[in-house]
């Protein structure tokens, strides 16, 4: 995978989400109030809702992109960024984490989990 065909794949914001969407889904959600994993999808609202105790979820919730403000596709351009990078040092470029070594191992094992990128040549 290189960067044309990454932008091929995910030319906006909206690809980016429908394909976290199907990934989230085929990992499963688990309610973080009642730890149910019976969930429906509210298209207009882009989340989760516990069948259950009626608890949202969002696209986000879990995982690193949680707590952040920037777009989704800005997260996985980052993520592509790292896994085309033979080098670590991107990684600590676009953090200001005390453990970019950490987050960059984690952010390349998201990343080959969900798209497949990077792996070993």
């Amino acid at each position: 995978m290189n960067l044309l065909h990454f932008i091929e794949q995910f030319p906006d914001e909206f690809s980016c989400k429908s394909h976290m969407k199907l990934a989230r889904s085929k990992e499963g959600v688990i309610c973080k109030k009642c730890q149910s994993k019976k969930h429906y999808w509210l298209k207009s609202k882009w989340m989760w809702q516990c069948s259950y105790c009626g608890f949202r979820t969002t696209l986000r919730s879990g995982t690193m992109m949680e707590n952040s403000n920037l777009p989704i596709r800005t997260w996985y351009l980052a993520m592509a960024f790292m896994t085309f990078s033979k080098k670590r040092y991107f990684c600590c470029r676009i953090t200001t984490s005390a453990q970019p070594y950490t987050l960059y191992h984690y952010m390349v094992s998201y990343a080959q989990n969900t798209f497949g990128y990077g792996k070993t040549r």
